[in-house]
């Protein structure tokens, strides 16, 4: 059941990406927000790390 969940909030997460992506930040702060928004969904039980 998790692996449908872990897909969902991945693709969530890169959709956000994608959309901050648009301002051109840093490659470091996009990567910083990718490690952020996952270590936060594992927290909240939603992905598994």
């Amino acid at each position: 059941m998790h692996d449908k969940w872990d897909e969902s909030v991945e693709h969530l997460i890169e959709e956000f990406l994608t959309a901050r992506a648009t301002r051109k930040p840093s490659p470091h702060t996009l990567e910083a927000y990718r490690r952020d928004l996952r270590t936060v969904a594992a927290l909240a039980g939603e992905i598994s790390t």
